[in-house]
């Protein structure tokens, strides 16, 4: 019995060691605010900030920085999210507060790393039913939507370990 849990508590310690690892990593990477400047090193980008830079569409651009672990693009007016998202496979942080996104495609619910999303004051009117994909999720603001209860219900039970924000969205029960 010793055996085993002394083998359990080593796995575990690795386990977390590993995890902090991963996050002071992250911490040291730079971020760009720039995409022209970032494309000149795709490889090492792995934060970047292209919020207020009035996109109406996705730069898709954005789609060869396969380390990319945070994306900002808050405040610009994009109105949908291309299927090619999905290969953002280390996409652990997105947000895309005040945009004017109404659906999200299916594929959003392949970025199976996702730990954090922000898509408040948006116009979601639903979510994929994938949604249930994104079990790392922790989470997620829905906040200023356009979401029936029932898109909330089926949230809320398709992603049980994440914390919800949906102030201010009009079918929410206060």
């Amino acid at each position: 019995m010793k055996f085993w849990f002394s083998k359990f508590l080593l796995l575990f310690t690795l386990g977390c060691y590993l995890s902090l690892s991963a996050q002071t990593n992250l911490d040291s990477q730079p971020w760009f605010y720039d995409l022209d400047e970032a494309l000149k090193s795709p490889e090492k980008v792995y934060k970047l900030s292209l919020s207020d830079k009035k996109y109406t569409e996705f730069p898709k651009e954005i789609l060869v920085f396969k380390n990319l672990q945070v994306l900002n693009l808050n405040r610009n007016k994009i109105k949908e999210l291309p299927a090619d998202i999905s290969t953002l496979k280390n996409l652990r942080e997105l947000s895309l507060y005040k945009n004017k996104l109404v659906h999200l495609p299916k594929e959003f619910c392949e970025l199976t790393r996702l730990e954090s999303c922000y898509l408040g004051k948006n116009q979601l009117e639903g979510f994929p039913r994938e949604i249930v994909n994104l079990r790392k999720l922790r989470y997620l603001d829905l906040t200023n939507n356009n979401l029936t209860l029932y898109e909330i219900s089926y949230i809320r039970k398709a992603l049980p370990n994440c914390q919800i924000d949906l102030l201010g969205t009009p079918n929410e029960k206060k």
